[in-house]
């Protein structure tokens, strides 16, 4: 997949079919329309390409944006994965929030070769979000491209959304957030120094700090974290450190089950499972051991197909639709 800026881009393509959003989490919803406009493409000898905004609008227009399910290098590489040829990164400013939705899709038009534009019908854009479905079915009868109607992707009688994704997560239903997304959710962060007192226990952790917005709520997760093509087993301590009497900033900590390398430095994605346990303090150093322990006997048991040494993936990475 190519990477350009939005306005920079020079398209090298005769045609494209495309689709605009920010698609944070890319869940099953955002899959389905992406697998049509790839589909689309395929069918007319065209481009299948995405415009994805860098940051959310609402910083912008509001000073404060929902919470982000994930960064922009995972969205770009999840799209990569659906088979999009190309995606063109807008930096959203005051200057592209007061472009008229008719000159908006002008410019996407001639500018960027596009003959196709697939979008829900509460699809809005352009100045105040002024423009609407129904608008660029007008428009697109004045002008040389189509307005391709999205098929919707329901879950049970609601539709998926990137709020209802994060509303879940931060309610620590993870089930409910794995089954929209068609995937765990992962932390994604940079492993950076710590006090190593997991590693004087004799259980050595990475200590992340977040490339994204949104985490789970305080507790000891099970998860799997991925290593250039390995998968290890974890165990996940997101909170405070309760039994040392640290009760300030919120740490996230990843217990690596099979791995003894350094991390520092490196950008770490581990997937989360399930939660097993909330924090507690413990009286002693040796109640916590034990207790790590048990938690690591129980992860092994219930997810040691899905480790290092197991061939089995918890869920289809990208899901496929037919």
């Amino acid at each position: 997949m190519e990477i350009y800026d939005f306005f920079r881009a020079i398209p090298k393509w005769q045609a494209a079919i495309a689709t605009i959003g920010v698609f944070d989490g890319i869940h099953q919803g955002h899959q389905k329309l992406i697998h049509q406009v790839v589909q689309s493409a395929r069918n007319q000898n065209a481009t299948a390409l995405v415009i994805t905004f860098a940051e959310h609008p609402m910083l912008v227009l509001s000073g404060k944006a929902p919470l982000s399910i994930m960064p922009l290098s995972k969205r770009l590489a999840i799209l990569e994965e659906l088979g999009v040829d190309v995606c063109l990164t807008l930096q959203f400013t005051r200057e592209v929030a007061h472009i008229t939705a008719p000159n908006f899709i002008r410019d996407l038009i001639q500018r960027l070769k596009i003959i196709g534009i697939v979008a829900g019908k509460d699809f809005h854009f352009g100045y105040q979000g002024q423009g609407n479905w129904a608008l660029l079915q007008e428009i697109s009868k004045a002008g040389s491209f189509q307005a391709i109607p999205a098929d919707l992707y329901l879950d049970g009688a609601d539709k998926i959304s990137s709020t209802r994704v994060r509303n879940a997560i931060l309610a620590g239903e993870l089930t409910t957030a794995q089954a929209m997304l068609g995937r765990p959710f992962s932390l994604i962060g940079k492993v950076v120094s710590g006090k190593q007192r997991g590693r004087e226990l004799g259980f050595p952790t990475a200590n992340l700090e977040l490339v994204h917005g949104l985490c789970p709520p305080h507790g000891v997760y099970a998860g799997m974290t991925h290593i250039a093509g390995e998968h290890y087993l974890s165990l996940i301590s997101i909170g405070t450190c309760p039994t040392f009497r640290e009760q300030s900033d919120v740490k996230i900590e990843v217990y690596l089950l099979d791995y003894h390398d350094n991390l520092y430095g490196q950008i770490l994605e581990t997937e989360i499972f399930e939660k097993i346990r909330d924090q507690k303090t413990f009286e002693t150093v040796q109640a916590l051991c034990d207790q790590v322990k048990a938690d690591q006997a129980y992860v092994e048991k219930k997810w040691a197909k899905f480790g290092r040494a197991g061939s089995e993936k918890l869920v289809c990475q990208i899901n496929c639709f037919p």
